[in-house]
């Protein structure tokens, strides 16, 4: 966890170094790469079997379910954080040719991470 969060902190820290001129295009570099990083994060969590690093789940429950019933869980995690990633990759990707400023990015940003979020709530272990 804390190599991921470094590495999320350098790759942000590096955005600021890109030559990108718009201050736009700066924003939806941000947004890909924290959407980018989620799915980098469940990904690490599901090869390294740490199914107790999502919320909602205890160390009784995590130890009680098989490697198969854990993978399976986050899988499901991660498809639909990965689901809310193509729909911003798309909506970003579409504001950009249309010369949108960011705030519509910031919208759909937050309504397909919390959407994808929301959505794991009934996922059980």
């Amino acid at each position: 966890m804390i190599i991921w969060l470094l590495l999320y902190c350098l790759l942000l820290a590096a955005v600021i170094f890109l030559p990108v001129g718009d201050e736009t295009l700066m924003i939806r570099i941000v947004f890909n790469l924290t959407d980018i990083m989620i799915l980098v994060l469940l990904g690490m969590i599901m090869v390294t079997d740490s199914v107790r690093l999502i919320n909602g789940v205890t160390n009784e429950a995590a130890e009680a379910a098989t490697p198969q019933e854990r993978q399976g869980f986050v899988f499901a995690h991660l498809i639909r954080f990965a689901d809310g990633s193509v729909i911003y990759l798309a909506a970003s990707l579409l504001f950009t040719v249309l010369h949108f400023p960011w705030w519509p990015d910031l919208i759909v940003f937050m309504i397909t991470t919390s959407g994808s979020a929301f959505s794991t709530f009934h996922i059980r272990l």
